[in-house]
């Protein structure tokens, strides 16, 4: 798994903190970030994006699954062990859900009332 395109890293941003430090630009509509660890191994990435940008079919199965919301974001978390997680913030008339969705489930996390 590529943290960060290859064009971009040299304009990418570096936060340094304790124990981790990141990586970050955005791009065509996404916002990129990499975390490594203090000894430069890649621990996760987040790329944070509007619906428009989401995968078709996980698009289509969260549409299937909540139709009476909007995806309002998304951010894609890919680890290099564990795969990618989507983490979807779903608007809906009287409730904002953050639903977690993977290859195999779909999980709803949070509710919040509007």
């Amino acid at each position: 798994m590529t943290a960060l395109p290859l064009a971009f890293k040299a304009s990418a941003t570096k936060s340094v903190y304790k124990d981790f430090s990141v990586l970050s630009y955005a791009n065509d509509g996404i916002a990129y970030k990499a975390y490594y660890n203090n000894h430069g191994s890649l621990l996760h990435t987040i790329l944070s994006y509007k619906e428009d940008k989401l995968n078709a079919s996980v698009r289509d199965r969260i549409n299937n699954a909540y139709d009476e919301y909007l995806i309002s974001w998304v951010d894609e978390i890919r680890t290099p062990d564990l795969g990618t997680v989507y983490r979807v913030q779903l608007k809906g008339l009287r409730k904002l859900l953050i639903v977690d969705v993977t290859d195999q489930d779909m999980l709803q996390v949070e509710e919040y009332k509007l």
